[in-house]
């Protein structure tokens, strides 16, 4: 399936549909391991559009997503603003999100995102 996933990188236009996805992705995964209340609570603060604009404009920051057929499945978000500690090479950066729709799973789309982001 991998050679049907084309990449994008994703402008400030996209932030509802990252929004969207990083909470049913969030939610898909981590549902089991909260509560209704604490799984709401996380969601409305870290997957709001207005979060995912925020996110979109920090300098060095950059999400891709994987569309497949046209429809986006998944995203990865990449930073550069923060060279970690201990690290002595000069091009560093961060995955820090790596998603994909849970019906997407085992079908290479976080192969795809990682190969992306390398």
């Amino acid at each position: 399936m991998s050679e049907n996933i084309t990449i994008r990188t994703a402008t400030i236009n996209d932030a509802r549909l990252l929004a969207d996805l990083g909470a049913i992705t969030f939610h898909d995964t981590f549902v089991s391991f909260n509560t209704e209340k604490d799984m709401e609570l996380y969601l409305a603060k870290n997957f709001s559009t207005g979060q995912l604009e925020r996110e979109l404009n920090e300098d060095g920051t950059t999400f891709i997503i994987p569309e497949h057929n046209g429809e986006a499945v998944g995203y990865a978000k990449m930073r550069t603003t923060e060279e970690p500690e201990g690290l002595n090479e000069s091009n560093q950066f961060e995955i820090e999100r790596i998603y994909s729709r849970k019906e997407y799973l085992g079908k290479s789309v976080g192969k795809t995102l990682m190969e992306a982001c390398l």
